[in-house]
């Protein structure tokens, strides 16, 4: 398996500073969702390729990743909610309940417009050249394979324990902190199946 660590994280990097400057410049809904996950999808490789020493270089590279994912954490939230009122739109006959779900969707575009401006102004403040080689400096100094594939097999494990423990839970109330908790517990989940899937076929 050696060196399958290191190739996706290359992979995930190009993924990633292909989308950066696509969000600087476009609106597009898919745009802002794909790089959110794209330095997620970075950084949960890098954190188990990268030793664990606490380095300042690999502080630094980690949370400019959490900086530019919740940059358009805002942006994400809205876009969602506009795809429920267009949904309901759709659904609507009644001119009247159309007229108000429009009035809605205007002011929903108006915050999303918001939005974008502020997740592009902290973009901005992160200089992308040195970003990437930063990130290629530590892909240089990575950790053996063996131990990345054990690392990531326990915390496989944890995600999957984790989201059981919230199933029962939210099955039986399902009050919006217990779905929410279960939602995020099988995003983990989900990411770390991916991350599995993707190293077999490497």
């Amino acid at each position: 398996t050696k060196g399958k660590f290191s190739s996706l994280a290359k992979k995930r990097l190009v993924r990633f500073v292909t989308l950066y400057p696509k969000a600087l410049v476009s609106d597009d809904v898919e745009v802002v969702h794909n790089l959110r996950v794209a330095s997620r999808r970075l950084q949960q490789v890098l954190q188990l390729i990268l030793p664990e020493a606490k380095s300042s270089a690999r502080k630094k590279v980690l949370r400019t990743l959490r900086k530019v994912r919740r940059a358009f954490g805002a942006c994400r939230n809205l876009d969602v909610n506009l795809n429920l009122v267009r949904g309901r739109m759709e659904k609507t006959t009644a001119a009247s309940v159309r007229q108000a779900w429009a009035g809605v969707q205007l002011w929903l575009e108006e915050r999303r417009a918001g939005a974008i401006e502020t997740g592009r102004a902290e973009l901005r403040q992160h200089e992308l050249v040195d970003l990437i080689d930063r990130l290629q400096s530590l892909l240089e100094n990575t950790g053996e394979e063996a131990e990345s594939m054990e690392r990531l097999w326990e915390r496989t494990n944890d995600a999957l324990s984790e989201w059981r423990n919230a199933l029962d839970p939210a099955k039986a109330d399902p009050a919006v902190e217990r779905i929410h908790a279960f939602r995020i517990a099988g995003k983990k989940l989900r990411y770390r199946v991916e991350l599995l899937g993707e190293l077999g076929n490497l």
